[in-house]
């Protein structure tokens, strides 16, 4: 590819993940539309009509690399934004609504890959791939929404990062099972053993980075360092045996809750945490990846086979009921209104966990797991849809309640 075609491009791409987070913001249509229909139009659209301007054999290849990339990145920067202390009081709540939510998404999923022809065990991995939510996108929602207490937020953003670890940690452990040839008991050693691991890991060296950290914030461009720790200690946690994607989140959540970790071990003198700086810089290596991502999985999808987005059609529905269930195990005889029970049920887009998943099992088993992206690319599109679509009602019908109201009780005062 010409180099200031290559230039063009991503500087377009650059463009339309800003001004697509713009959008975003002020009408609640997620920029992954956007991103994904730009991945389209430069892959397999303008294919239809000759060469197609990107040739996605080439980003195919390198999938592995991006996609360990990206897990890196995605579980640091939400453990970044997670508070220990609302972790304690809401963790129950966000526990139980990502593990109903996740296991019921799996069996659904099982069966539906299962009738259209495929094995327990792609089901299983497909399932852990649509299992979790799209945090950016959630967490990004649920923050603009008027009537939805603090609480109810922090339920749903920590189920956003417990299922991205969910997904992230199944599909591994599976993937090692199906290229060791593992047996279920030991798949489920190694994914215990992996993720005790990961998360000693990454507790561990997140506590003993803090102080050398807080020696370093004085040096120019210091928050590269930490960049350069992270890979380090996914690498390291890997060659372990453990859970790398695990020890990276629990790294994000010492380094953010520095001062509250040390306080709790008495070390006051040690007390830091990462400053906004840092984390500002690891957000936009976040918005990076997440951007040319989902151009990404738009560009190397195919749309010729419409049994497979059938099958993610129907996963979407899937997802969506079993969502209705999980919500309503969730607030069972919890403090909660009508409109946080519908805004945590349609909460449910698929995102970039689910298109970064969509390619480690192609990188490694091309042969076994042809097709996992397409059927991944109409999830993620569908559900995003479903849920922009239902947010959008939701408000307007809290709207027009509110108003009823204000009104009834400006009646009131007049006759008063």
């Amino acid at each position: 590819m010409d180099v200031l075609l290559a230039l063009s491009i991503a500087a377009f791409v650059i463009l339309l993940g800003f001004f697509g987070n713009l959008i975003f913001k002020k009408t609640d249509i997620p920029s992954i539309l956007w991103l994904v229909g730009f991945g389209l139009l430069l892959g397999p659209i303008s294919g239809l009509f000759g060469s197609p301007v990107v040739d996605p054999s080439f980003f195919v290849s390198v999938s592995g690399i991006f996609s360990t990339l990206a897990i890196i990145i995605i579980l640091f920067d939400g453990g970044l934004y997670l508070d220990i202390y609302k972790l304690f009081k809401e963790f129950p709540r966000s526990m139980t609504l990502a593990i109903t939510g996740f296991v019921f998404m799996e069996m659904a999923t099982v069966a539906v890959m299962t009738l259209f022809g495929y094995s327990l065990l792609h089901g299983i991995i497909m399932g852990a791939i649509v299992g979790g939510t799209c945090s950016p996108t959630v967490i990004t929602i649920v923050s603009k929404l008027r009537g939805v207490r603090e609480e109810t937020q922090t339920i749903i953003d920590l189920e956003t990062s417990l299922t991205d670890v969910f997904s992230i940690v199944i599909v591994i452990a599976a993937l090692n099972a199906m290229v060791n040839q593992a047996n279920f008991t030991s798949a489920l050693q190694f994914l215990a053993s992996g993720f005790s691991i990961g998360a000693m890991t990454g507790l561990l060296v997140g506590i003993v980075w803090l102080p050398l950290m807080k020696k370093l914030v004085d040096f120019e461009f210091s928050y590269v360092v930490t960049l350069a720790i992270l890979f380090l200690l996914f690498s390291g946690t890997e060659l372990l045996s453990g859970n790398g994607a695990m020890a990276c989140l629990l790294f994000g959540v010492v380094l953010a809750n520095g001062r509250k970790i040390y306080g709790m071990l008495r070390y006051e003198n040690w007390t830091y945490e990462i400053d906004e700086t840092t984390k500002k810089f690891h957000s936009l290596i976040a918005f990076l990846i997440t951007t040319f991502f989902f151009v990404y999985l738009g560009l190397v999808v195919s749309i010729k086979n419409f049994d497979l987005l059938l099958i993610g059609v129907i996963l979407s529905v899937a997802a969506l009921l079993t969502r209705y269930a999980a919500t309503w195990i969730t607030t069972y005889k919890g403090d909660f209104n009508e409109l946080e029970k519908k805004v945590i049920w349609i909460l449910f887009p698929r995102g970039l966990t689910a298109a970064v998943l969509a390619y480690l099992p192609i990188s490694r088993l091309p042969d076994q797991f042809q097709g996992f992206a397409d059927i991944v690319f109409a999830v993620i599109i569908t559900t995003v849809i479903i849920a922009t679509v239902g947010v959008t009602i939701i408000e307007k019908k809290y709207q027009t309640k509110e108003k009823k109201v204000v009104e009834q009780v400006k009646v009131k005062e007049t006759k008063g």
